[in-house]
């Protein structure tokens, strides 16, 4: 009888289709929802294999047990008062019915697709295993025409998902799974689970992101890059790099037009597929950051088609080329400043699951704080918030989901799992203009002897899928010690002095800071950015002279660090908080419902930190919004 972690370590290794574009409706494609509330059976079985032993893919759901109503999409573990579900981390079935639109039966391909469920999902269509998906966070699917074409037009189909959040040592996040076992001092029941996450949020399972359905031709667009680069010739000038492909191994004849946000066609013509067309433009308007920029987030679109079948695609894209020195970041040739946040995929109910509204007051948030960064950490967000990013002019740092790596963890399953990762990370969000540079894993066990092998072999795959922006990772490891740097093209730097480290003694972090990451800077002579730094608080509490957890501190430690930052020389090219809100945790007695390092509550709405760092970054931008705070908390 295989464990919930073996089942999970056999399943990785099942093949499943890579899912590149977005599911768009154009002249040749046509998509179906299939959001909704799907009838949600738990298994609390001991080993976990109830469902799979009882093949509960073949009947009704509803005649295996007792099912509830879950939204699709949402995280399944604060939907319901029960205690049991939300720290269930085994095997949940999720079931629904569709019917294929009578239009459909003419269609040559039909194609399911998942944006992302969390961690590890099979799919049964009517009775057929049809596909399995690790790694959460990134989108999976399945042609199934044969499927559903097979039965008479009005059938309703029967789609049953199994997933699974449990993680282990070789999983993208990796965390700790075992059985606990009887002491001298603690007794446990049979087969009870002990989970260790290597990681500080909560990991919420389910179905987080959109099901689709959607046709294409029998011959179709696959795949679209484009690329964009200022010509070192003549400013004024771009070159456009342009790759379409299809699934068919023939050179097949694209068509193709580029046009502005007004419709206009500033360039068009015919291409092969499978080949790189390099093209010269001039007269474009450049994508630029809100903070750089009276006409940001600039885009235009690339019409394709595939001339024998018609088959039609539009991608949206920027004209934008990231550069850098070692002093230096640069967009559009010019030198700019991150004025970031770090965020997490979290609100209150929903959970991880997708909210468009919360999307939207997240970026009115950031937008307020004069905040033009931030970063997907620690895993790829919903392709929503980029989308908003690119038009809104955000710069993104897009981060995979290698979070918490230690060192027994750099094993050669779990480094293909973390090339698979990235993988299918750059191959959704390339064309973002907002996406200025990959994030690899976020506080990895980087100081540890096996670190240098495996993340020389991380960073040297990763370059392989995009020579276009640099590539960096998130460290909170000694400057002196350090082995992966080496490979980065960025110091991104965690480090909590004045919380984890000198708690409540505010006056010296502003000298830790600037000692910490000037250090970092000589050892590596690469531009530095403070990734992660700032101290938790409960809303509301407030106290003079300041002590822990009172707003007052964490506004204090805020301004010492804008002081280290503001003393330090121009190697420094951006300073993000921890984080942009409150989230929620696993149980700790270091947490309290969570963590509360965010300078705006869990519900959006912002602490007193909050007006601090909006008039620091509103004063570092030069934005027009007076100063509030400066010179109470002295931040120049």
């Amino acid at each position: 009888m295989k464990s919930r972690a073996t089942l999970l370590v056999l399943a990785c290794l099942i093949p499943h289709s890579q899912a590149l574009l977005k599911v768009l409706d154009t002249e040749s494609r046509e998509s179906k929802l299939l959001d909704g509330f799907w009838k949600f059976l738990p298994d609390y079985s001991v080993d976990q294999r109830a469902g799979f032993d009882g093949e509960w893919w073949r009947r009704s759901l509803d005649d295996v047990g007792e099912t509830i109503l879950m939204p699709v999409p949402s995280s399944y573990n604060d939907v319901t008062t029960s205690q049991k579900l939300r720290d269930h981390q085994g095997w949940v079935w999720y079931q629904t019915e569709f019917m294929l639109p009578p239009s459909w039966m003419g269609e040559d391909r039909i194609v399911l697709r998942f944006e992302s469920a969390h961690y590890f999902a099979r799919v049964w269509l009517n009775d057929e295993d049809v596909m399995s998906h690790s790694i959460g966070h990134l989108p999976f699917e399945q042609v199934v025409t044969s499927q559903v074409k097979n039965e008479s037009p009005g059938c309703m189909h029967r789609l049953t998902v199994a997933v699974n959040a449990t993680l282990n040592t070789t999983t993208i996040p990796p965390s700790a799974f075992h059985y606990a076992k009887n002491t001298s001092e603690y007794i446990f029941p049979e087969n009870y689970p002990v989970i260790d996450w290597q990681f500080d949020f909560f990991n919420y399972g389910g179905i987080h992101r959109s099901v689709k359905l959607y046709t294409t031709p029998a011959k179709f667009i696959s795949d679209v890059t484009i690329k964009t680069e200022k010509s070192t010739t003549e400013y004024s000038k771009w070159r456009l790099s342009i790759k379409v492909q299809v699934n068919s191994e023939n050179a097949e004849d694209i068509a193709f037009k580029v046009v502005d946000k007004r419709g206009k066609n500033i360039l068009s013509g015919h291409m092969k597929a499978g080949t790189d067309r390099v093209f010269e433009v001039q007269n474009v308007t450049a994508w630029w950051p809100w903070t750089m920029s009276h006409s940001p987030g600039y885009m235009y679109t690339l019409e394709v088609t595939l001339v024998e079948s018609g088959d039609v695609y539009r991608q949206k894209f920027g004209f934008r080329q990231v550069s850098w020195t070692n002093r230096e970041l640069l967009i559009n040739g010019k030198k700019t400043y991150l004025t970031g946040i770090n965020k997490h995929e979290d609100s209150d109910l929903r959970g991880k699951g997708v909210d468009r509204v919360l999307i939207a007051r997240d970026f009115s948030n950031q937008l307020w704080l004069g905040s033009n960064a931030f970063r997907t950490s620690h895993y790829p967000y919903a392709e929503e918030w980029l989308e908003l990013a690119d038009q809104l002019g955000v710069m993104v740092i897009g981060e995979c989901p290698g979070v918490g790596i230690k060192s027994w963890n750099m094993l050669p399953e779990t480094l293909a799992n973390h090339r698979s990762s990235i993988h299918q990370m750059i191959s959704r969000d390339k064309n973002h203009p907002s996406i200025i540079t990959w994030s690899l894993a976020n506080e990895p066990d980087s100081d540890a002897d096996e670190a240098e092998d495996y993340f020389r072999e991380v960073f040297r795959f990763a370059r392989t899928l995009d020579d276009s922006r640099p590539f960096t990772f998130v460290s909170c490891k000694p400057f002196d010690t350090d082995k992966a740097f080496q490979f980065s093209d960025f110091l991104n730097i965690n480090r909590y002095i004045g919380w984890y480290q000198q708690i409540a003694d505010s006056d010296i972090v502003t000298y830790q800071v600037k000692h910490y990451v000037t250090n970092y800077f000589k050892q590596h002579n690469k531009p530095v950015m403070m990734q992660e730094y700032g101290a938790d608080t409960i809303p509301g509490l407030h106290k003079l002279p300041s002590t822990s957890f009172t707003e007052e501190y964490q506004t204090e430690i805020l301004a010492a660090h804008a002081r280290a930052f503001d003393q330090m020389g121009d190697f420094m090219v951006g300073e993000f908080i921890w984080n942009y809100a409150d989230f929620m945790t696993q149980q700790d007695v270091k947490r309290v419902d969570g963590n509360k390092k965010g300078v705006f509550t869990r519900d959006r709405q912002p602490k007193m930190a909050a007006h601090f760092l909006r008039s620091r970054y509103h004063h570092l931008l030069n934005l027009s919004q007076p100063a509030l705070f400066c010179h109470d908390f002295s931040c120049t």
